[in-house]
């Protein structure tokens, strides 16, 4: 799964699938809970916005740990922002970013401050309510203080690059 899931999402797909069916046979509610995150995850990268809120909300988040919860709020979270982009709605687009923020601030809140995760999010939720000079720092300063991926290099970038064009340079 973790192979697949950045860019490669019908393989990722398939892993989650076979996540939820062995923490299904194994009736472990954190595991079904963890698998049903990651299969989000795979959605709403490929989209998906309504199979993206119907897997997750079988999840049970009193049963996740908390970096599984931060991932789950996370997801939710972009599946709110990805759709109201996607929408494009000014009816809705205000109602999908205030569920958004609600959720990005519960991830932030189970995340600690000096964390890849912390900044990030907070980089993110900055991007999508169009404060734009506060997502620069924070992403700027997730690229100084941590060794990414390539996976996470190629979101950050992908993130500042359209910072930077928004602002014109």
């Amino acid at each position: 799964y973790h192979e697949y899931k950045t860019f490669i999402y019908d393989s990722a797909f398939a892993y989650a699938q076979k996540l939820i069916e062995t923490s299904y046979r194994l009736g472990d509610k954190s595991k079904i809970g963890y698998a049903r995150v990651k299969l989000g995850f795979i959605l709403v990268s490929s989209g998906m916005f309504k199979e993206t809120f119907d897997s997750l909300a079988v999840a049970h988040v009193n049963f996740m740990s908390d970096s599984t919860k931060v991932e789950y709020y996370y997801i939710m979270a972009r599946a709110y922002y990805d759709l109201g982009t996607y929408n494009h709605d000014h009816y809705y687009q205000s109602t999908y970013a205030s569920l958004a923020n609600l959720y990005m601030d519960s991830a932030r809140h189970l995340s600690r401050p000096d964390s890849y995760d912390y900044l990030y999010l907070s980089g993110l939720q900055n991007l999508k309510n169009n404060h734009l000079h506060e997502a620069m720092s924070n992403l700027n300063e997730v690229l100084k203080r941590f060794v990414l991926t390539p996976q996470k290099l190629a979101v950050n970038y992908h993130n500042l690059s359209y910072i930077y064009t928004s602002l014109g340079d």
